[in-house]
């Protein structure tokens, strides 16, 4: 039950950012050149330092044996993922122009957004140290 409560509040807060960032676009406070700087700097300034800090801060790193099994098997469900994005896009008969774009999409989640805070902020920084594992 805690963690259904912790998972809830995270998603509140996270979908209370958006609609904030909604309304400011909406009410003409943002542009498109805000957006690019906020952008770089969620990208190249917030996230790695948010997985440093989930390394730095982490008492009980595994050792390195365990890390390369993770790496490992993420290599693996990669390649599955390249697999079923290869051939989902045949299957639903997907216009020819836009395979590529599904394919892409199927493989490739969009992680650095939402889903590594969400993580942090459900699971703590051990699992967003795995999750960063995952994503190499």
């Amino acid at each position: 039950m805690e963690t259904f409560l912790n998972a809830e509040s995270t998603m509140i807060i996270l979908f209370i950012i958006v609609a904030c960032g909604f309304g400011a676009r909406k009410l003409k406070w943002t542009d498109d050149r805000f957006d690019t700087g906020l952008t770089k700097l969620i990208m190249n300034i917030s996230c790695p330092a948010l997985i440093l800090d989930s390394v730095l801060s982490n008492t009980n790193l595994p050792d390195a044996g365990f890390i390369l099994n993770i790496l490992v098997i993420s290599v693996v469900g990669f390649a599955v993922l390249l697999g079923v994005a290869w051939v989902a896009p045949r299957i639903y008969r997907t216009p020819h122009e836009s395979i590529g774009v599904h394919q892409f999409n199927i493989a490739f989640g969009n992680t650095g957004f939402m889903g590594l805070p969400f993580i942090a902020g459900l699971f703590g920084s051990d699992a967003l140290f795995y999750a960063t594992i995952f994503n190499l």
